[in-house]
């Protein structure tokens, strides 16, 4: 099997949850601004590991939005420092290398992704996303159900890339867990 072989999907869920269980843990506290760096570590392990973070960022929000812009702008700077100095330093390769080259997301082609739900038989997402959100938006009181919702959308949307499906839905396994 393909677990055999050293992927990036176990360290990046490490480091997700991690920084999941940190905001749940310190919801109220400022120890919950170490969440952020699992979370940039998550990102950086696998650039689709934004569940999680998205969630929190959202629920918090929420909750407070006065926390929520000071959460995710330091979230924002967390990432895109790294990749503006990365890319300053390489000339651009960088950049590259992580969203193009890789093609870790399919939004950089938007028309084959529509190709992949329609020719390869993933019209029946489609329904499950828009009753993931529905459910989501119904009962968005508790982080953990935005969590698994962000995380079954993200990868919904993600296994359309080639042999995308056999390796992203641990995120949402440990989500729904």
């Amino acid at each position: 099997t393909w677990s055999l072989f050293v992927r990036v999907d176990f360290l990046a869920i490490t480091f997700e949850m991690a920084g999941f269980y940190i905001a749940l843990k310190y919801w109220k506290s400022k120890w919950m601004y170490l969440s952020l760096i699992f979370f940039a570590l998550a990102f950086f392990s696998k650039q689709s590991t934004l569940a999680a973070a998205g969630a929190v960022c959202l629920y918090a929000l929420i909750k407070n939005w006065r926390f929520a812009i000071i959460y995710t702008s330091m979230f924002l700077a967390l990432i895109l420092v790294p990749l503006i100095i990365g890319s300053v330093l390489t000339h651009g390769a960088f950049f590259r290398e992580i969203f193009l080259y890789q093609q870790v997301s399919p939004a950089f082609r938007p028309l084959n992704q529509v190709q992949g739900y329609l020719t390869v038989g993933y019209m029946e997402l489609f329904p499950i996303m828009a009753i993931t959100v529905w459910y989501a938006f119904k009962n968005f009181k508790t982080l953990p159900v935005l969590f698994a919702a962000l995380a079954l959308i993200v990868n919904l949307i993600i296994i359309t890339r080639p042999g995308g499906a056999q390796n992203y839905f641990f995120e949402v396994i440990v989500a729904m867990s």
